[in-house]
């Protein structure tokens, strides 16, 4: 598929796609050992979809070992294959719809050559998540993840008529126009896809079944305690209790709601509540870091930094810079 997409990568260019099209967007294996990914937690307000390449392509999906450095959607619209992935096979038809996070090894097989065709997206979900200055090729394993347990399932199978096969389509369409807005438009259109895909995962037809209401209002009932009081210190124990789950169970469900652990999680409610104080030029640092529940001002500054990338004073440089 990669050496394909090359090729279409420079057809799509002769019709005014985007230069992006260009852009390496996979490894090929073997694999040493990757080391910890990078977790980022984006809200669904923050999902603004960035397209690096798409196209339709005919023919076989052979592909040996690989990792992608950013994310991908696979529309089959012909043929059948497998996807193998770590500790599991997947078995595609046509309206199978594939999405394949970064760095995850896996390979594709085409159980014949005749009548195979498939539509392909690569994206990042967000702009900088992970920042992509120094170009894909440079980016370290990392993993993005939603709040609320939501999540995006590898395989799909989509009814006849589905909404998301228009929608895959147009992407590609989009893409090839080569207009000022068509990146724009491309854009939105795999948030549309993704809406559908989160929708579905929620409805519990797909991915991670949904939480039980009354276990999921306990358990925002314990996350709005650590947004409201970010100074606080509770243990999980305690936090258990206002779910009213086993700490064991609650730490569980926690990582699943908010994609972090309870600690995790507090030390970026401080954080947060942080920025907003350092923009007020009355308060020191040390203050800062009092009332957001750090006694010790240089262990807030390397918690800080290992959050937001910049040290408090850096920060409000530039806060107060208005930057």
């Amino acid at each position: 598929m990669y050496d394909a997409a090359r090729q279409a990568s420079k057809r799509s260019r002769g019709r005014g796609a985007s230069p992006a099209a260009a852009v390496p967007v996979q490894r090929l294996g073997p694999f040493s050992r990757s080391g910890r990914r990078r977790l980022y937690v984006l809200d669904l307000a923050q999902v603004h979809p960035v397209i690096r390449l798409a196209h339709r392509m005919s023919g076989p999906i052979n592909i040996p070992g690989r990792i992608i450095l950013d994310h991908e959607l696979v529309l089959i619209l012909a043929g059948t294959g497998r996807l193998f992935l770590p500790g599991r096979t997947l078995c595609w038809r046509p309206q199978s719809l594939l999405f394949l996070p970064p760095f995850v090894p896996h390979r594709f097989i085409t159980d014949s050559d005749a009548d195979c065709a498939h539509v392909a997206v690569h994206f990042d979900l967000a702009p900088d998540v992970p920042p992509a200055g120094q170009g894909l090729q440079q980016r370290r394993p990392y993993e993005v993840r939603f709040p609320r347990g939501l999540g995006l399932p590898p395989l799909t199978q989509l009814p006849q008529r589905h909404r998301v096969l228009d929608l895959m389509t147009q992407v590609v369409q989009e893409w090839a126009a080569g207009q000022p807005w068509s990146v724009l438009q491309a854009g939105s259109l795999v948030a549309q896809v993704l809406v559908e895909l989160l929708r579905g995962q929620a409805a519990g037809r797909g991915g991670t079944q949904a939480l039980a209401p009354a276990v999921a209002q306990r358990l925002e009932m314990a996350v709005q305690s650590l947004r409201d009081r970010p100074g606080s210190d509770p243990s999980v124990r305690e936090m258990a209790r206002v779910a009213r789950l086993s700490p064991t169970y609650f730490r569980r469900l926690f990582i699943q709601w908010t994609g972090y652990g309870p600690k995790a999680y507090l030390r970026r409610q401080r954080v947060d509540l942080a920025r907003r104080l350092l923009a007020d030029p009355a308060l020191s640092i040390k203050e800062v870091a009092a009332r957001v529940g750090f006694s010790d001002q240089y262990y807030f500054s390397r918690t800080f930094r290992q959050i937001d990338g910049l040290s408090p004073s850096e920060f409000r440089n530039l806060a107060l810079a208005g930057r």
